[in-house]
């Protein structure tokens, strides 16, 4: 992740790559984490993956999901330092929050 006067435009960077895809609250674990958090997206609801947001040094997954409809498409992402958090925003209402070791980083691969 780029230095705290960069955490906006880097948030925008990775809004721009992933808005409007869909993905499964069922993908999240929840709570504590050890490994890379890998989630699956969607061009569309019913389609299978096509791409994968993965967050190598995430380490606690925090939802708030008022709606429970289960697939979600995201409006956009926050980048939070120092506090090293990572929030998807759902246009349907749902809120995700990632938090990071360092480095901070996430990327989508294809």
């Amino acid at each position: 992740m780029p230095p705290d006067s960069a955490n906006a435009d880097w948030g925008k960077r990775l809004s721009g790559l992933i808005h409007d895809m869909w993905f499964s609250v069922d993908d999240l674990p929840l709570g504590q984490i050890q490994d890379n958090l890998v989630i699956p997206l969607r061009m569309k609801p019913k389609d299978p993956p096509c791409a994968r947001l993965i967050i190598p040094n995430a380490r606690v997954v925090r939802v708030v999901d008022t709606e429970r409809i289960g697939l979600y498409d995201i409006s956009h992402v926050l980048v939070q330092m120092p506090e090293r958090v990572l929030t998807i925003i759902g246009n349907i209402p749902i809120r995700v929050d990632i938090a990071m070791d360092d480095p901070c980083e996430a990327y989508v691969e294809s």
